[in-house]
């Protein structure tokens, strides 16, 4: 509880308090927050329940503290963020309590207790629980609703009374859409008429009763003041004929209400009293408070709320405490806000800020997106289309491969793109080209920023801001994270200025999150769950153990097992989550337990009959349509998927993880089974968050940043009051409290950079190729082609030795020598920047010009490229000299097909270092299996059938597809279209259309540029032949190529059910799937 400590202390300064009340609401608080996990779990005979009275005495004792924090001159003495603290600390505890007091009310008695709920309301409001007391709204709501009979027998001024308290209640709730706003006026027309049969009644006495006449007249206030604050919300306007602004009429309003209501009951002068301060909060979270920062913001606002589907009216609280600090043209702004906490909101803010200030009749910005993974790049894309759809924006995506070919150069060329969204290794790629697509970037938003510590990708991260830095200098910077410690840190190298850097962190999050782990006594018969005390939750000191409802042993029994393994142990927890609301994600170890853990529990939950068939629901239909197209008619998806139920990992199709990440999406799923390929910055919605394990394979524990990354996500903003997340036993009880103790304890460690391991200490660089060959020295590969890039655009390989020190001043410009300089001291950091470039120099100095062109060019080390240049060479030769001249990738690949020659490149492009085509699982490379691979994939062959052609042997046909399937999804479609075309440089591949195509080729998986402009546009692959069929068939006239796309997108969205022709597949299901998917 340490935020009743924080108010302790403070208010001790102030006034004096009875220790002993303090005291004894502490303990109240810590067993309500433990009652409430009891109750939860169905232990109620272990929970304590405080009467009514008690819970009141305390709420009237924090009510008296409130007043004077919020109304005695001496709070000055509080300094302002403290006293935002104590104020939100106070009204979050006295909202507790009238929690319990509305869970112990009888429905029969619940209008005449409509005070309580108003104050509970406004309080949650006020304490920025919005999220969370919305709900507790929503269930008491719907006992008001079972019990409108009683309403409707009271008499006109009781109505009144509780006509009034429902509109605050409802002005605190969120109004999601048309129809809440439709409801709300609803109720605002209610009140103003019994307001008019009040006054009526009352004129029509021979004798007026003063009390009565002024409480009319202030509820009168109160009704008249949220209609003008509802206006105000929805419309950014106030009816006021003296011009006041919203705070100016809830001042002066809420003061009439509250002078009015003098001689009334405290309950009513209290909920009088605080209107002011919660319509003030309502009014602060208000998204019209940042229409003024630009045009385009307004407009953004104004089309949200003229469309009825979801209204965006008001600010989270993370996002009122930190917008007007993101809406600025500072060089760098770093965020630091929890997951679910609105960070995507305020990056739309900044891209519409940033896109109105640079806009100019002669000069439109650009907008560079970063994101760390493939499946991001297209929710970002549907996310901002979708939110943007009324501002006619150019959003486009660059493909997650290092080449721009024919295609995606006109894509990225035809027009002006406003929005371009892209991993770093693709947009350093293009920066690198100084591709004219991003010649007019202005902003630059890095999204899960924390991967810049990453040591195996964050050089490139960091690598793509420094070089943006210093080929763009009038970028600004939006970094945006859950978790960096040293932001400032990082925010000033992007700034050059502590003045032109700003680094927000909040910490506030949507809903409660308690965090715990299962353990299992010695004999294996009694498994609990125990929660701990932790920053996200309220709990008391004690620890909070809950039985389990089934025996281990007999789950065991049940499953067939011969052990309480993780399955059994999973079961267990799953029996008391299962039935409850809220889906659940289960994090595993790898591929195949996400499998084994699916279909156990699908298996042993349809047998109790607790899993609902959902098998008639339309997308789970259209889902298990899209898995039998991919993997046939028996994959073990299929199965699972009829009870809601589903495992994604890199072993699923593109296509199919795409698929399972909209059902979760849409609520269609109950329990997600998955990898850490699932987690990294998707947004899903996920109560509880179980680990099976957070070993990471042949990585060691999840660190603190990865834990939290994926933990997190519990708990869901406006549908969960609170998110569970839960480690399972593991090996013994010492050990698995530990480990969730030291999730709990961690402190967010610094984001260093990932190239100062290769600087620190005595360390010697190596330029010689069999050392940098090694995959753990790909950072400083990355760094060598950063270099050289400058090399070539700044000095033309004439290098001076003045020249030198100029470029050591680029690299001291880095987040490397930052970091380093920080941990070894400028002295020692700038004696190694100039070792290192020194050492580099000479290298350069003994190269040939053009061959260091070709290495930038190409996007790797001239080490690398050397060495390649010399292998192809003598490979080209040695086929010559025996007359052999079949040694072009294109030719091979789509016409010839000789796999033993294909096998011959694949060997070559894997002794390029910074191209890893190594086959997944199996330790080698492979390369037989990876030529019939790339060959079937290329050439339309489905994943089932390829998968036939490389199974070894004693290997399931599901295992052979889910490698094909790993395969495709990472090196296939991010370093072979890189790895080819670099082979096809330097062989002279590059004459034909289809050669210069064959990049594209591979990474969609066709053989003709029409396959890849349709592919392009959304086609699923296994649609694609059948699409362009029907256009060449019933559109002869329209060509397919890049300038006609939005003509050819109209045209196969009207293309009949009865045109797919797909083995074993609906034409309907198969319309519905490409239509879906066509961007």
């Amino acid at each position: 509880m340490e935020y009743i400590k924080s108010i302790i202390n403070s208010i001790e300064k102030v006034f004096d308090v009875s220790e002993e009340n303090i005291s004894s609401l502490t303990v109240m608080l810590a067993d309500i927050e433990t009652s409430h996990l009891y109750n939860k779990f169905s232990a109620e005979e272990q929970s304590k329940k405080y009467l009514n009275s008690d819970l009141l005495s305390k709420a009237n004792l924090l009510n008296a503290l409130l007043e004077i924090v919020l109304e005695n001159p001496n709070m000055d003495l509080i300094e302002s963020d403290k006293r935002k603290e104590l104020l939100v600390g106070l009204c979050g505890t006295v909202a507790s309590l009238y929690e319990q007091v509305l869970d112990q009310i009888n429905d029969n008695e619940c209008w005449e207790n409509m005070s309580y709920l108003v104050m509970y309301s406004m309080l949650s409001y006020m304490a920025d629980r919005q999220t969370m007391s919305d709900l507790v709204i929503k269930e008491y709501n719907a006992k008001l609703t079972q019990m409108m009979s009683l309403y409707n027998e009271f008499p006109t001024m009781q109505k009144l009374e509780y006509d009034t308290y429902y509109l605050i209640v409802l002005l605190m709730s969120n109004i999601k859409n048309y129809d809440g706003l439709t409801r709300l006026n609803f109720f605002i027309k209610r009140a103003n008429d019994s307001l008019d049969e009040a006054q009526r009644e009352e004129l029509a006495k021979a004798e007026l009763d003063i009390l009565v006449s002024l409480k009319i007249a202030s509820y009168g206030n109160i009704i008249y003041l949220t209609t003008v604050l509802k206006e105000y919300l929805f419309s950014g306007k106030i009816d006021s004929s003296e011009n006041q602004d919203i705070y100016s009429v809830i001042d002066m309003y809420s003061y009439n209400a509250f002078h009015l209501l003098d001689n009334e009951s405290i309950d009513l002068k209290l909920i009088g009293h605080l209107l002011r301060y919660a319509y003030e909060r309502v009014a602060e979270n208000s998204i019209w408070n940042i229409a003024e920062k630009s045009p385009l913001i307004r407009k953004f606002i104004e089309e949200n709320l003229s469309n009825g589907n979801r209204y965006i009216y008001s600010l989270l609280p993370s996002q009122r405490e930190v917008i007007s600090d993101v809406l600025t043209p500072k060089k760098s702004i770093v965020v630091g806000m929890p997951t679910s906490a609105g960070k995507s909101l305020l990056a739309e803010m900044q891209i519409l800020f940033s896109i109105h200030n640079y806009r100019t009749a002669d000069f439109n910005p650009t907008v560079c997106y970063i994101v760390p993974t493939n499946a991001l790049i297209d929710q970002v894309k549907i996310d901002l289309q979708s939110d943007f759809k009324e501002f006619n924006f150019n959003i486009e995506t660059a493909l997650p491969y290092y080449d721009v070919d024919e295609i995606e150069n006109e894509i990225l060329t035809r027009e002006h793109i406003d929005i371009l969204i892209s991993t770093p290794e693709k947009l350093e790629a293009l920066v690198r080209q100084n591709h004219p697509a991003i010649q007019n970037t202005r902003l630059v938003i890095m999204d899960e920023a924390h991967n810049l510590g990453d040591k195996s990708r964050g050089s490139k991260f960091e690598l793509v801001l420094s070089s943006i830095k210093q080929n763009m200098k009038e970028a600004n910077f939006l970094l945006l994270s859950p978790f960096i410690s040293n932001a400032q840190e990082i925010s000033e190298w992007l700034a050059d200025s502590p003045r032109n850097a700003d680094t927000i962190s909040i910490e506030w999050a949507p809903t409660k999150q308690y965090i715990g782990c299962n353990l299992l006594d010695s004999k294996k018969t009694k498994s609990v769950l125990q929660f701990y005390k932790s920053p996200r939750n309220q709990l008391g000191t004690e620890d909070v153990e809950i039985s389990l409802n089934l025996n281990p042993q007999d789950v065991k029994e049940e499953l067939g097992l011969d052990s309480i393994d993780n399955t059994v142990r999973l079961c267990v927890v799953l029996n008391d989550f299962i039935e409850q609301e809220g889906n659940i994600l289960v994090l595993c170890g790898g591929r195949g337990t996400t499998l084994k853990l699916a279909s156990y529990t699908k298996m042993y939950f349809e047998e109790k009959g607790m899993l609902p068939d959902m098998s008639c629901d339309e997308e789970i239909q259209r889902a298990i349509e899209i898995v039998k197209l991919e993997n046939g008619e028996n994959d073990p998806l299929i199965e699972c998927l009829k009870f809601g139920i589903c495992y994604h990992n890199s072993g699923l199709s593109s296509l199919v993880k795409e698929t399972i990440e909209e059902l979760v999406r849409n609520n269609r799923i109950k329990l997600i089974f998955a990898t850490t390929t699932l987690a990294q910055g998707m947004n899903f919605p996920i109560n509880t968050v179980i680990f099976d394990t957070v070993k990471l394979r042949n990585k060691g524990d999840l660190s603190n940043a990865e834990f939290w990354n994926i933990a997190g996500r519990a708990g869901r903003a406006y549908k969960d009051k609170e998110g569970y997340i839960i480690l399972s036993y593991s090996n013994s009880q010492k050990e698995t409290k530990a480990k969730v103790k030291r999730y709990i304890e961690s402190d967010l460690k610094e984001v260093i950079s990932s190239l100062n391991a290769y600087f620190t200490g005595n360390n010697i660089i190596s330029l010689d190729y069999n050392v940098l060959k090694d995959s753990n020295n790909a950072p400083i590969l990355n760094l060598l082609q950063y270099i050289n890039h400058i090399l070539n655009i700044s000095y033309d390989y004439d290098i001076s030795p003045k020249d030198i020190a100029k470029i050591r001043g680029i690299l001291t410009d880095s987040y490397l020598y930052h970091s380093l300089s920080k941990q070894e001291g400028f002295i020692n950091a700038q004696r190694k920047l100039n070792t290192f470039v020194t050492q580099y120099i000479r290298h350069v100095n003994k190269n040939k010009k053009e061959d260091m062109a070709k290495a930038d060019e190409l996007g790797i080390s001239d080490i690398s490229y050397t060495k390649v240049k010399s292998i192809i060479g003598a490979f080209i030769h040695g086929l010559k000299e025996n007359g052999d001249h079949e040694y072009k990738a294109s030719e091979i690949i789509l016409r010839t097909k000789n796999i033993e020659r294909l096998t011959e490149i694949i060997n070559i492009i894997a002794k390029i270092p910074e191209i890893k085509i190594d086959m997944l699982g199996q330790g080698k490379l492979d390369p037989e299996n990876i030529a019939k691979l790339l060959m079937g994939w290329v050439n339309g062959d489905k994943v089932r059938d390829i998968a036939k052609e490389i199974k070894r042997p004693g290997q399931s046909d599901e295992d052979a597809i889910s490698l094909c399937n790993r395969y495709l999804n990472s090196q296939m479609k991010s370093y072979m279209p890189w790895g080819i075309n670099i082979y096809q440089a330097v062989s002279f591949d590059l004459q034909t259309e289809n050669a210069q195509m064959l990049p594209s080729y591979i990474y969609y998986g066709v053989s003709s540029k029409e396959a890849v402009i349709v592919s392009k546009l959304g086609v699923p692959r296994f649609a694609v032949d059948n699409v362009l069929r029907v256009l060449k068939e019933k559109n002869p006239e329209l060509p397919i190529s890049i300038e006609y796309m939005e003509q050819l997108k109209s045209v196969i969205r009207v293309i009949e059910p009865s045109d797919y022709q797909v083995e074993n597949a609906s034409g309907k299901i198969m319309k519905e799937i490409v239509d879906k998917r066509i961007k």
